[in-house]
């Protein structure tokens, strides 16, 4: 595990790679480690797995769906503005089809509310914006590595952050805590 992770962290040039069984337990680590409570609404794209809203279901919170680009079919950004209200905690962005969402611009939209912003990059393994890899641009992201993604082993998933301390959290819940040793 801790050998994929380093690996994963230097191909995907990020700080913090964490391993999960699937892509789906990864979501659900991201998202709980924002502390949402239930009641908190976050922005997610309805033209996508299911996991994405059940991620967010998980922890008693509220997808609130926003419209797909109609190019792209990832979520549109210009619509972005109008879903969030004082319950929005954070974005979940869906990259689909080997592309990227047009994720600087819906960080700067979250920096802009102080909200927090998840890739899920599960079908974009490798793509690129402006030289750096889907699911590295934002708070949280990472990909699948389901059997029928882009890298697969079967079953797992990969989720990638720049924030040590996301990544303690997710750590945190990714094996209920049993594989973290230390002071915490």
């Amino acid at each position: 595990m801790k050998r994929l992770e380093g690996m994963a962290e230097n191909y995907f040039r990020t700080r913090n790679a964490v391993t999960f069984n699937s892509w789906t337990s990864a979501l659900v680590a991201a998202v709980g480690s924002l502390d949402i409570e239930p009641g908190d609404e976050i922005i997610v794209s309805p033209w996508t797995m299911s996991a994405s809203a059940m991620a967010i279901l998980h922890w008693n919170a509220i997808p609130v769906f926003c419209d797909v680009n109609k190019e792209t079919y990832c979520l549109d950004e210009t619509q972005i503005r109008d879903k969030i209200n004082a319950n929005t905690k954070a974005i979940l962005a869906v990259d689909i089809f080997g592309q990227s969402s047009r994720t600087e611009k819906i960080m700067e939209i979250a920096d802009e509310y102080n909200i927090k912003v998840i890739s899920d990059s599960a079908q974009s393994a490798g793509a690129k914006r402006n030289g750096k890899y889907a699911g590295t641009i934002s708070h949280f992201g990472g990909i699948s590595l389901n059997y029928h993604k882009h890298i697969h082993s079967g079953e797992g998933g990969i989720l990638f952050t720049d924030d040590d301390e996301l990544a303690f959290r997710a750590k945190l819940i990714r094996n209920h805590a049993e594989s973290v040793v230390g002071p915490a």
